[in-house]
C-alpha cells in the first residue's frame, strides 16, 4: 500500500467542501499540504497556499498557470482533490498524467445547461468522484454512477451540540432558549430555499402565535436562482408585499457560525425548505444542534429528514408550512424526542470525524490502483 504523503487541492473558495479534511491533514506529519485557490485566507497553519491570480480569464487556464509552475519546481502530488463545478482540473491530466484525481463534481445541471460540458470532461478523466449525497449522485449520467462516490464532508457535531443556556442577541433583541422563536437561514434568500413560501406563510403563523418572533438569517441576494422579474431582490418584494412587523420578523443578514450556532440552539422550530437541488449545511447543523426542524418534502430533504421520526415534513407551499408550523408550536413538547432524535443521527451519519476517514479511505484506495 502506498502511503499518501503530497495531497494538493484546487477549490476557488478556500476551503469548501474540503474544509474537514484538508484541516485533518494539515495537523497531522503524515502529510504536506498544498491548496490552489482564488481569495486567499489570512493563513492557514500547514498548508502552503497557492493563489489563481487572473479571475478574469477561464478558471481551467489560470488554475493551469499555477500547475506548470508547480511542476517546473519539481513538485508532484500523489493525489490531487479538486472541486470539478468550474473547470479548475481541465488540465491537470496533462500537467500531471500519472497523478490520481478525486473530482468533486457536486450537481449535475438539467439536461442541455452547457456548465455540465465541464463536469463531463473532469469525470471522464478522474480516478474516481466524490458527492455529498446520494440525491445528488443520481442527477449524474448513467455511466458515471459506478465512479462516484457518496461520503458527505460532514458535521463539527462538538461544535454543533444544543445548549439550553444560549442566548442570541441582535441589537435591541435578544432570544434565549424557551422563548417562541421560529428560525429560518440559508445562504440567499431565493425561491431555490423556499423563502417567498415561507415569507407568504407568516401572516398566517403570527396570528395565530402571538408571542412568536421569528429570525431570519441570509443575504438578500441569489446565489442558486433566478433574481425577481422586478430586478429587486426578493426580500424587499415580499416584505413589500406582506407588510410584517418588524419588530416580530427580523432579519439578520448574512452571519457568522458563532451567530448561527445561538440562533439553532435558541430555536423552537427551524425552518429548512428546498427545491431538488443541493443540500444545504445548514439544516444539517441545526440537526445537530438538536433543532426541531420543519422540512419541505422534497428529495434532497427527505433524505435526510424522517417525517414523525427525527423531524417533520411538509409541502413546499404557505398554506401547508403555516399549518405545521401553527400544529407544533401549540404542542411542542409533543416533538421534543424528534430533537434528540435529529442529533443522534447527525452523530451516527454526518459526524465529520468519520466522513474524513472514509473520504481518507477513498484517496488512498485511487492511490493503490
Amino acid at each position: 500500500m502506498k502511503k499518501l504523503k503530497k495531497i494538493l487541492f484546487i477549490h476557488p473558495s478556500f476551503s469548501g467542501q474540503f474544509r474537514y479534511l484538508m484541516a485533518h491533514c494539515a495537523k497531522s506529519s503524515e502529510y504536506q499540504v498544498d491548496f490552489i485557490t482564488e481569495a486567499l485566507p489570512c493563513g492557514f497553519s500547514g498548508v502552503t497556499m497557492h493563489q489563481i491570480t487572473d479571475t478574469q480569464s477561464q478558471r481551467s487556464e489560470s488554475t493551469a498557470v499555477v500547475l506548470r509552475k508547480l511542476c517546473s519546481q519539481g513538485y508532484r502530488p500523489d493525489v490531487i482533490v479538486c472541486h470539478s463545478g468550474w473547470g479548475h482540473d481541465l488540465y491537470v491530466a496533462e500537467i500531471f498524467p500519472s497523478v490520481p484525481v478525486l473530482s468533486y463534481p457536486e450537481w449535475f445541471h438539467p439536461e442541455g445547461d452547457p456548465r455540465n460540458e465541464i463536469l463531463l470532461k473532469a469525470l471522464e478523466h478522474c480516478r474516481a468522484a466524490l458527492v455529498p449525497t446520494q440525491w445528488q449522485k443520481s442527477q449524474f449520467p448513467a455511466q458515471f454512477q459506478e465512479k462516484i462516490k457518496i461520503i458527505h464532508e460532514g458535521v463539527d457535531t462538538e461544535y454543533f451540540k444544543p445548549d439550553d443556556d444560549a442566548v442570541f442577541s441582535y441589537h435591541k433583541h435578544q432570544f434565549k432558549h424557551g422563548d417562541e422563536v421560529i428560525t429560518y437561514a440559508a445562504r440567499g434568500l431565493e425561491p431555490i430555499r423556499g423563502f417567498p413560501e415561507f415569507m407568504r406563510a407568516l401572516p398566517e403563523i403570527l396570528r395565530a402565535r402571538p408571542k412568536a418572533r421569528v429570525i431570519i438569517a441570509g443575504d438578500e441576494r441569489n446565489c442558486y436562482g433566478l433574481a425577481h422579474p422586478s430586478g429587486k431582490s426578493w426580500r424587499s418584494v415580499l416584505e413589500k408585499e406582506l407588510k410584517l412587523p418588524s419588530e416580530r420578523v427580523i432579519f439578520c443578514g448574512k452571519v457568522g457560525e458563532s451567530y448561527l450556532l445561538k440562533i439553532f440552539q435558541i430555536s423552537s422550530l427551524h425552518i429548512y425548505l428546498s427545491r431538488p437541488f443541493i443540500l444545504s449545511w445548514s439544516v444539517l447543523e441545526a440537526m445537530s444542534t438538536g433543532c426541531l426542524v420543519l422540512g419541505s418534502a422534497t428529495e434532497p430533504v427527505l433524505e435526510i429528514l424522517h417525517n414523525r421520526q427525527n423531524g417533520i415534513t411538509c409541502e413546499l407551499n404557505s398554506t401547508s408550512i403555516a399549518q405545521n408550523v401553527i400544529a407544533i408550536l401549540e404542542n411542542p413538547e409533543k416533538f421534543q424526542l424528534y430533537r434528540k432524535a435529529a442529533r443522534q443521527f447527525i452523530e451516527q451519519n454526518f459526524n465529520a470525524k468519520t466522513c474524513v476517514q472514509q473520504q481518507l479511505k477513498l484517496l488512498q484506495s485511487i492511490t493503490d490502483v
